[in-house]
């Protein structure tokens, strides 16, 4: 998994070279090469033959070719369920999204659909039993959700076993399952009897190849939503021990400021990624998805609702953090609302709708990730993060990125976030960066420091004027800097060194 780092490789392309590269979740590296770059995928290896075989149209153009695509991220909504629109309307919006799937479809959508639009889809053992996918459908079928959420022993071994049987049925073949937690996979679940580290797989090699292994691991904590006041105050401190174990200690819950930032999102990736590690059970491992609100999804009037900024926040953190797709809840479930689900409904905006601004922010985010699809699913050469305290709070792997610095240390409330990523098709380094300020804060700066090897600037990708890397003076023989500026504390970066 992307905590154990690999060791240094030689792979010259062009001018630049791998340094310690480390690959992405559910990937292996078989001479500096990432295995989905080699046509040996996590889908394919682990025998996801839906999801791998798989093909829909590309928004940016052409087509993707299987979730091993270097060019494919998946980019869903939960339950996705889009209400009295008619089909066509809602899957142009979906194009225009860049949304290529559902996980899982609710059992109102026509399956018909997704062969008709290309999409693909996870479906509930609730409307699709085991051996109810007819050959008509399965080409968009690419999973199953036998539940979510367990809260104690019982449920937890309900979900595997009927996980267990639907895999094993004749619709099963080549799926996957999609387990989705909320607090327990980041503290374990109420009795106790399970801890993290027992329920990232459920799988053991003794139990066969077919088992609940199959998993896409998916987490909610609704930071944004769950940081407003009054009776919301209760989840700010869940929220805060979830991620950080500090809640019986001086500190306290964290304050609304803390909890309404994008990075926590990230931060996440790092502390499901974690358990992972500690697992007897992780291999082989999977995919791991963050979802983030795009509404207001407590029932409480002080929810709060998403804003774009914090919404393109919280995507870009959990791409820093090694994400390899985006995952939405678009329900809206906040006590006086009189709208929908998000992007479905045009209170949130709409082609041609400026709504809230919900639907542009996401689109814009969607489109610009998909741009740097192959950047995403590429490895690792360079991590400075903050996962959770029990981490011990700051991640800092050095590769070609050896150092990330700003006004303020990196913590849970303060500095910056960036990787580094070695693009093997185009021989390049890319870095993503976010910040772990206030929302508030503003210029807020960011210097990144590299392994020499000639380069001369950082450009931004998604527009700006390129900028010089710097040597000699303070910095080290062998390395390079550059700096720049988060002009307000939710802004992304990405640059393309060179």
């Amino acid at each position: 998994m992307a905590l154990a780092y690999g060791a240094p490789v030689a792979t010259p392309v062009g001018s630049q070279t791998a340094v310690t590269l480390t690959a992405v979740d559910a990937e292996t590296l078989s001479g500096g090469v990432q295995s989905n770059f080699d046509g040996n995928g996590f889908y394919a290896r682990i025998g996801f033959t839906r999801a791998a075989n798989w093909t829909g149209p590309n928004p940016l153009g052409g087509e993707f070719r299987g979730f091993d695509d270097p060019n494919f991220l998946p980019i869903a909504t939960w339950l996705t369920d889009y209400g009295d629109l008619p089909a066509a309307t809602a899957y142009r919006r979906m194009d225009d999204l860049g949304l290529n799937g559902m996980l899982p479809a609710s059992g109102a959508i026509n399956l018909a659909d997704l062969i008709t639009y290309g999409k693909w889809a996870v479906v509930t053992d609730e409307s699709h039993p085991a051996g109810s996918i007819s050959t008509a459908h399965d080409r968009g079928v690419v999973g199953v959700s036998c539940g979510e959420e367990p809260s104690t022993q019982l449920q937890y071994e309900m979900i595997r076993a009927n996980a267990d049987s639907w895999l094993r049925s004749p619709a099963g073949a080549g799926r996957f399952h999609l387990y989705n937690f909320a607090d327990n996979l980041l503290n374990g679940d109420v009795a106790h009897t399970y801890f993290p580290k027992d329920m990232v797989t459920g799988w053991t090699p003794s139990d066969g190849p077919t088992r609940s292994r199959r998993q896409y691991t998916a987490c909610d904590q609704y930071w944004y939503a769950g940081s407003g006041p009054g009776d919301l105050g209760s989840n700010r401190s869940k929220l805060h021990s979830r991620l950080y174990f500090d809640e019986f200690t001086a500190s306290g819950p964290a304050s609304t400021d803390q909890t309404a930032r994008g990075c926590h999102y990230g931060s996440m990736m790092d502390s499901i990624r974690k358990r992972f590690a500690e697992s007897p059970n992780r291999l082989p491992g999977g995919p791991i998805a963050v979802w983030i609100e795009a509404a207001a999804p407590y029932e409480q009037p002080t929810s709060r609702a998403m804003t774009p900024a914090q919404l393109t926040w919280a995507v870009w953190a959990t791409l820093v953090h090694g994400a390899r797709g985006i995952h939405y809840f678009v329900h809206n479930f906040r006590s006086g609302d009189k709208w929908g689900a998000a992007f479905w409904d045009d209170h949130f905006g709409g082609p041609g709708v400026p709504g809230t601004g919900i639907y542009a922010a996401a689109k814009s985010v969607n489109r610009r990730a998909l741009r740097i699809a192959p950047v995403i699913n590429a490895p690792f050469d360079g991590y400075f993060v903050y996962g959770d305290s029990t981490h011990g709070g700051a991640i800092s792997t050095p590769g070609f990125l050896t150092a990330v610095t700003s006004t303020n240390t990196r913590s849970k409330y303060a500095g910056v976030d960036a990787c580094c990523k070695w693009q093997p098709t185009e021989g390049r380094h890319y870095l993503l960066a976010t910040t772990r300020e206030a929302e508030t804060s503003k210029n807020v700066p960011i210097t990144c420091r590299m392994v020499d090897q000639g380069q001369t600037a950082a450009v931004p990708v998604f527009g700006g004027s390129a900028i010089s890397i710097q040597r000699g003076g303070t910095i080290p023989g062998g390395f390079c800097e550059f700096s720049d500026t988060f002009a307000h504390a939710y802004d992304y970066k990405c640059w393309r060194i060179e």
